[in-house]
């Protein structure tokens, strides 16, 4: 009798273990499947709110009308901080160019910026007036403001600037005239500095995609 009372105890045993043991596999292959359907979602939530957060800005023309970056979806867009007597404000014509040729694919937004050398004193009238007459320039120019470091004010250049914003880039322009390439759906793709022309070729296939 007790030695039956033993194996009955073993296989109680036995068979107790067995099923604690499959629950929890089961459970951590729940879990662990809700962890990833949970990274997924939260990584297309940053996706989407980064491609949505560049077309949620707005700032105003040189005219002081207010202009929403919501119609610029489905279009590249060249961002550029211009000043009217640098060195290479010359391309000022070269930007034109580009307007010309790839708009409406394309929207040239000039920032006029007096942060280098105040090479760009001037009120934004003046600043239009100097744009039109010297270059011909028929692309957009916005309101005068501060794109530089811890003045930079401009939320446009905060967003160009902040990697949790625009998923890569922290580099803020260095000098006047660096570029920022946005592509069709509000992605940042591309930066250059100030010695890197408009139709410099690293541009060009960009703009020719």
């Amino acid at each position: 009798g007790v030695l039956g009372v033993k194996r009955y105890g073993k296989k109680r045993n036995k068979k107790e273990y067995k099923e604690p043991m499959f629950h929890k596999k089961a459970c951590i292959l729940v879990r662990n499947l809700l962890q990833m359907k949970g990274f997924f979602l939260l990584l297309t939530l940053c996706m989407t709110m980064q491609a949505e957060s560049f077309y949620d800005l707005s700032f105003k023309t040189i005219r002081g009308e207010e202009y929403s970056f919501e119609q610029l979806k489905g279009k590249k867009v060249l961002i550029v901080n211009t000043a009217s007597r640098c060195g290479h404000t010359p391309q000022f014509r070269e930007l034109e160019a580009l307007h010309k040729k790839y708009s409406p694919n394309l929207v040239i937004l000039g920032f006029p910026s007096n942060d280098y050398m105040q090479q760009d004193p001037g009120s934004n009238e003046e600043i239009q007036e100097f744009c039109e007459i010297n270059y011909g320039v028929t692309f957009q120019m916005m309101e005068k403001s501060s794109v530089r470091g811890k003045k930079r004010t401009n939320p446009v250049y905060q967003w160009l600037t902040d990697k949790s914003r625009n998923g890569w880039n922290g580099k803020g322009p260095a000098w006047n005239f660096a570029k920022y390439l946005i592509d069709e759906e509000g992605r940042l793709i591309g930066f250059w500095p100030s010695k890197v022309k408009p139709d410099d070729p690293a541009i060009l296939e960009f703009l020719d995609k």
